[in-house]
Protein backbone atom coordinates (compact mmCIF):
# COMPACT_ATOMS: atom_id res chain seq x y z
CA UNK A 1 0.00 0.00 0.00
CA UNK A 2 1.13 3.59 -0.83
CA UNK A 3 2.15 5.55 1.76
CA UNK A 4 2.11 9.05 1.76
CA UNK A 5 5.85 10.17 3.47
CA UNK A 6 7.19 13.78 4.63
CA UNK A 7 10.76 13.96 5.20
CA UNK A 8 12.44 17.49 6.45
CA UNK A 9 16.14 18.06 5.27
CA UNK A 10 15.97 15.92 2.52
CA UNK A 11 18.01 18.14 -0.02
CA UNK A 12 21.12 15.55 1.08
CA UNK A 13 22.64 13.13 3.90
CA UNK A 14 20.46 10.53 5.97
CA UNK A 15 16.98 12.76 4.19
CA UNK A 16 18.11 12.24 0.54
CA UNK A 17 19.31 8.79 0.96
CA UNK A 18 15.85 8.22 2.80
CA UNK A 19 13.85 9.80 0.59
CA UNK A 20 15.47 7.41 -2.72
CA UNK A 21 15.04 4.40 -0.77
CA UNK A 22 11.33 5.36 -0.14
CA UNK A 23 10.43 6.18 -3.91
CA UNK A 24 12.09 2.94 -5.14
CA UNK A 25 9.41 1.23 -3.12
CA UNK A 26 6.75 3.08 -4.81
CA UNK A 27 5.48 5.47 -1.93
CA UNK A 28 4.54 9.01 -2.39
CA UNK A 29 7.57 11.31 -0.97
CA UNK A 30 7.28 14.99 0.07
CA UNK A 31 10.84 16.38 -0.11
CA UNK A 32 12.28 19.68 1.77
CA UNK A 33 14.97 21.83 1.12
CA UNK A 34 15.56 25.00 2.38
CA UNK A 35 17.64 26.38 -1.31
CA UNK A 36 15.03 25.98 -3.59
CA UNK A 37 17.43 25.62 -7.11
CA UNK A 38 19.09 22.65 -5.22
CA UNK A 39 15.94 21.20 -4.03
CA UNK A 40 14.96 21.55 -7.69
CA UNK A 41 17.81 19.57 -8.82
CA UNK A 42 17.10 16.52 -5.85
CA UNK A 43 13.58 16.52 -6.90
CA UNK A 44 14.61 15.58 -10.57
CA UNK A 45 17.22 13.25 -9.57
CA UNK A 46 15.39 11.13 -6.86
CA UNK A 47 13.09 10.53 -9.92
CA UNK A 48 15.10 9.38 -12.29
CA UNK A 49 17.25 7.20 -9.83
CA UNK A 50 14.28 6.16 -8.23
CA UNK A 51 11.71 5.44 -11.54
CA UNK A 52 9.10 6.72 -9.66
CA UNK A 53 7.07 10.29 -10.08
CA UNK A 54 5.55 10.54 -7.25
CA UNK A 55 7.60 13.02 -5.54
CA UNK A 56 6.89 16.55 -4.52
CA UNK A 57 9.52 19.41 -3.50
CA UNK A 58 8.33 22.31 -0.70
CA UNK A 59 11.28 25.17 -0.18
CA UNK A 60 11.44 26.70 3.71
CA UNK A 61 13.17 28.12 5.95
CA UNK A 62 11.98 26.17 8.74
CA UNK A 63 14.36 28.00 11.16
CA UNK A 64 11.56 30.73 11.50
CA UNK A 65 8.11 29.57 12.92
CA UNK A 66 6.05 31.75 10.44
CA UNK A 67 7.84 29.65 7.96
CA UNK A 68 6.73 26.40 9.35
CA UNK A 69 3.40 27.70 9.82
CA UNK A 70 3.57 29.06 5.85
CA UNK A 71 4.68 25.08 5.62
CA UNK A 72 2.46 23.35 6.72
CA UNK A 73 -0.46 25.23 4.78
CA UNK A 74 0.99 24.03 1.92
CA UNK A 75 1.13 20.86 2.69
CA UNK A 76 -2.41 20.98 4.10
CA UNK A 77 -3.31 22.18 0.55
CA UNK A 78 -2.17 19.70 -1.43
CA UNK A 79 -2.42 16.70 0.13
CA UNK A 80 -5.71 14.83 2.40
CA UNK A 81 -3.52 12.99 4.81
CA UNK A 82 0.63 12.25 5.83
CA UNK A 83 1.57 8.33 6.94
CA UNK A 84 4.85 9.35 7.86
CA UNK A 85 6.63 12.57 9.13
CA UNK A 86 10.46 12.25 9.55
CA UNK A 87 11.59 14.75 11.42
CA UNK A 88 15.14 14.91 9.82
CA UNK A 89 15.73 18.87 9.12
CA UNK A 90 18.91 19.66 11.75
CA UNK A 91 21.49 21.77 12.38
CA UNK A 92 24.63 22.81 14.38
CA UNK A 93 26.11 26.33 14.31
CA UNK A 94 29.13 27.77 15.18
CA UNK A 95 31.11 28.96 18.23
CA UNK A 96 29.15 32.24 18.18
CA UNK A 97 25.68 31.92 19.43
CA UNK A 98 23.41 33.30 16.60
CA UNK A 99 19.69 34.24 16.54
CA UNK A 100 16.65 33.92 13.93
CA UNK A 101 15.23 36.93 12.65
CA UNK A 102 12.34 36.01 15.28
CA UNK A 103 15.02 35.90 18.11
CA UNK A 104 15.17 32.50 18.68
CA UNK A 105 18.81 30.92 19.17
CA UNK A 106 19.35 29.20 15.42
CA UNK A 107 19.63 25.70 17.08
CA UNK A 108 17.08 25.51 19.05
CA UNK A 109 14.78 26.85 16.08
CA UNK A 110 15.79 23.84 13.62
CA UNK A 111 16.46 21.04 16.18
CA UNK A 112 13.58 22.21 18.75
CA UNK A 113 10.84 23.93 17.25
CA UNK A 114 10.42 22.84 14.48
CA UNK A 115 9.70 18.79 15.53
CA UNK A 116 7.19 20.15 17.44
CA UNK A 117 5.32 22.78 15.98
CA UNK A 118 5.18 21.12 13.06
CA UNK A 119 3.60 17.96 14.13
CA UNK A 120 1.35 19.80 16.18
CA UNK A 121 0.65 22.07 13.22
CA UNK A 122 -0.12 18.07 10.67
CA UNK A 123 -1.54 16.42 13.35
CA UNK A 124 -5.18 16.76 11.55
CA UNK A 125 -3.19 15.16 8.28
CA UNK A 126 -1.54 12.89 10.50
CA UNK A 127 -5.17 11.87 12.11
CA UNK A 128 -6.79 11.76 8.76
CA UNK A 129 -7.74 7.97 8.77
CA UNK A 130 -9.82 8.63 12.26
CA UNK A 131 -13.57 9.17 12.33
CA UNK A 132 -13.42 13.34 13.18
CA UNK A 133 -15.20 12.91 16.51
CA UNK A 134 -12.29 10.47 17.35
CA UNK A 135 -9.22 12.65 16.72
CA UNK A 136 -7.54 14.66 19.46
CA UNK A 137 -6.99 18.46 19.62
CA UNK A 138 -3.92 19.90 20.85
CA UNK A 139 -3.15 22.73 23.09
CA UNK A 140 0.34 23.90 22.30
CA UNK A 141 0.50 26.04 25.60
CA UNK A 142 -0.02 23.41 27.87
CA UNK A 143 0.59 20.43 25.79
CA UNK A 144 -2.26 18.64 26.76
CA UNK A 145 -4.29 16.86 24.60
CA UNK A 146 -8.37 16.77 24.57
CA UNK A 147 -10.77 14.48 23.40
CA UNK A 148 -11.38 10.60 23.13
CA UNK A 149 -8.21 8.68 23.88
CA UNK A 150 -9.75 5.32 24.12
CA UNK A 151 -11.11 4.46 20.67
CA UNK A 152 -9.36 2.44 18.37
CA UNK A 153 -7.99 3.85 15.09
CA UNK A 154 -8.64 2.62 11.13
CA UNK A 155 -6.00 0.55 10.06
CA UNK A 156 -2.16 1.06 10.46
CA UNK A 157 -0.82 3.98 12.76
CA UNK A 158 0.59 7.57 11.17
CA UNK A 159 4.36 7.28 12.48
CA UNK A 160 6.37 10.47 13.65
CA UNK A 161 10.04 10.05 13.57
CA UNK A 162 12.50 12.53 14.76
CA UNK A 163 16.25 11.81 13.57
CA UNK A 164 18.04 12.07 16.65
CA UNK A 165 21.90 11.69 17.82
CA UNK A 166 23.61 10.26 21.05
CA UNK A 167 24.90 13.34 21.93
CA UNK A 168 21.59 14.23 23.67
CA UNK A 169 23.16 12.24 26.51
CA UNK A 170 26.03 14.22 27.15
CA UNK A 171 23.88 17.74 27.05
CA UNK A 172 24.01 19.49 30.43
CA UNK A 173 20.44 21.14 30.58
CA UNK A 174 19.46 24.11 32.31
CA UNK A 175 15.60 24.99 32.80
CA UNK A 176 16.84 28.73 33.76
CA UNK A 177 18.63 28.87 30.25
CA UNK A 178 16.76 26.68 27.47
CA UNK A 179 18.29 28.93 24.61
CA UNK A 180 22.19 28.58 25.94
CA UNK A 181 21.94 32.68 26.15
CA UNK A 182 24.75 31.65 28.87
CA UNK A 183 27.21 29.83 28.37
CA UNK A 184 26.73 28.68 25.14
CA UNK A 185 28.69 26.47 23.16
CA UNK A 186 28.16 24.51 19.80
CA UNK A 187 28.20 20.98 21.09
CA UNK A 188 26.49 22.16 24.49
CA UNK A 189 23.38 23.52 22.22
CA UNK A 190 23.46 20.75 19.75
CA UNK A 191 23.40 18.08 22.62
CA UNK A 192 20.74 19.90 25.26
CA UNK A 193 18.66 20.32 21.53
CA UNK A 194 18.58 17.08 20.92
CA UNK A 195 17.72 16.37 24.54
CA UNK A 196 14.54 18.53 23.91
CA UNK A 197 13.09 16.60 21.18
CA UNK A 198 13.87 13.60 22.38
CA UNK A 199 11.07 14.70 25.53
CA UNK A 200 9.09 16.34 22.59
CA UNK A 201 8.92 12.88 21.07
CA UNK A 202 8.17 11.41 24.47
CA UNK A 203 5.75 14.01 25.66
CA UNK A 204 3.48 13.31 22.36
CA UNK A 205 3.78 9.68 22.84
CA UNK A 206 2.77 9.55 26.62
CA UNK A 207 -0.35 11.53 25.33
CA UNK A 208 -2.00 8.28 23.83
CA UNK A 209 -3.54 10.36 20.59
CA UNK A 210 -4.87 8.37 18.33
CA UNK A 211 -3.87 7.10 15.07
CA UNK A 212 -0.42 7.84 15.72
CA UNK A 213 3.10 6.53 16.88
CA UNK A 214 6.05 8.56 17.75
CA UNK A 215 9.40 7.65 18.27
CA UNK A 216 12.97 8.93 17.65
CA UNK A 217 16.13 7.47 16.06
CA UNK A 218 19.91 7.47 16.22
CA UNK A 219 21.64 6.85 12.84
CA UNK A 220 24.82 6.46 13.85
CA UNK A 221 27.66 7.73 12.81
CA UNK A 222 27.52 9.21 9.10
CA UNK A 223 29.50 11.40 6.92
CA UNK A 224 27.12 14.71 6.76
CA UNK A 225 28.89 18.10 5.57
CA UNK A 226 28.14 19.81 9.04
CA UNK A 227 29.98 17.20 10.85
CA UNK A 228 32.83 17.38 9.01
CA UNK A 229 32.97 20.85 9.29
CA UNK A 230 33.52 21.23 13.12
CA UNK A 231 35.75 17.39 13.07
CA UNK A 232 38.28 18.13 10.02
CA UNK A 233 40.91 21.20 9.94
Amino acid sequence: MQKVILITGSNSGIGKETAKTLAKMGHKIIIHGRDSNRLKETLESLKAESQNSDIYAFAADLSLKSEIAKFAKMIESKFDKIDVLLHNAGAQFGSVREVTSEGHEKTFAINVLVPFLLTHLLMPLLQKKLPQKDSLQLDSKNMESKGSKNIESNGENARVIAVSSSSFIVGKFDKNDIEFSKNYSLFRAYGVSKRYEYWIMQKFAQMGINGVTFNTLEAGATSLVAFRRIILP
